[in-house]
């Protein structure tokens, strides 16, 4: 099933959230989860967004705003180079070609934001759904661009992310109260192109966080039960972690058939996977 398709005609079978779920962790060579996105199975619900707003053949312009959010001017406290940023916003273009989507970057609109109270994420933010506290409430009504418009994305490159990146799934965003405010991604800066560490900082964090955003689950949600709601996947038991299978296929699900009836490795060079960013390369045709 491709993201489109998934999106216009499912949308009633995607996520929903759950009250008082935590989301999950994964480990990260940096010490920090891979991503923190609620994983509870689907429950029927009447969400709208996106892409049922338009025909299912026709490519999807995203007008995308970026904002930084800092402790201070140093790259350390958060304060992105243009030149990453650049980069970065190149690579989510083109880790997406050909799959009906482009990111129409509104660079000159750009907000960059030096404010230590606002990297400072609460103790108990991991439970995130359906309470969000009144601190992250503060910092996007000040930020967001595109009001209730479906087709804007807004990025938030904040330095305090106790993860590598965070997004809201698409039924998710419809069981908040305030849709337009926690619509988007937060993403830890520094996995953008050129980050300290060169395990994840090619810039491919947000690339699976979009995924997110768009309607993806993660390629190993219901481990082998294989429930991503996308055929073309094969199952895998649980995320790769923090290590890198690029160079040896690995196979968590060996009774459980993949695409096609086959014997198929975990997906760990998937955009949706829990790779390291030099393995991520793909998304499959079914998630296209």
């Amino acid at each position: 099933m491709h993201i489109r398709s998934t999106i216009v005609a499912g949308l009633g079978l995607l996520v929903s959230a759950t009250a008082g779920a935590h989301l999950p962790l994964s480990s990260r060579s940096h010490g920090k989860p891979r991503c923190l996105v609620e994983e509870n199975l689907p429950q029927k619900r009447g969400g709208r967004r996106l892409l049922d707003y338009v025909p299912t053949a026709e490519t999807i312009v995203v007008k995308t705003y970026v904002h930084i959010i800092a402790r201070d001017k140093t790259v350390a406290g958060g304060w992105v180079t243009q030149e990453s940023l650049d980069a970065q916003m190149r690579l989510l273009n083109t880790t997406y070609a050909g799959t009906g989507f482009q990111f129409d970057w509104m660079r000159n609109e750009t907000t960059r934001t030096v404010n230590t109270a606002w990297t400072q994420f609460p103790p108990d933010w991991n439970s995130y759904f359906p309470e969000v506290s009144a601190w992250e409430v503060n910092w996007k009504r000040q930020l967001r661009k595109g009001g209730d418009d479906r087709r804007v994305l807004n990025l938030y490159f904040n330095v305090g992310l106790p993860a590598a990146g965070v997004a809201v799934l698409i039924d998710q965003q419809g069981e908040l109260d305030d849709f337009g405010i926690f619509d988007g991604a937060i993403i830890d800066p520094s996995t953008m192109p050129g980050g300290p560490d060169p395990l994840i900082n090619e810039g491919k964090t947000v690339t699976h966080e979009v995924g997110h955003w768009v309607g993806l689950y993660h390629t190993f949600q219901g481990g082998c039960a294989d429930m991503d709601l996308v055929q073309d996947t094969p199952p895998a038991r649980a995320p790769a972690g923090g290590f890198s299978f690029c160079d040896r296929p690995y196979n968590t699900c060996i009774d459980s058939l993949g695409p096609n009836g086959s014997d198929a490795p975990d997906p760990n060079d998937n955009f949706m996977s829990y790779s390291t960013d030099p393995c991520m390369a793909r998304f499959t045709p079914g998630q296209m």
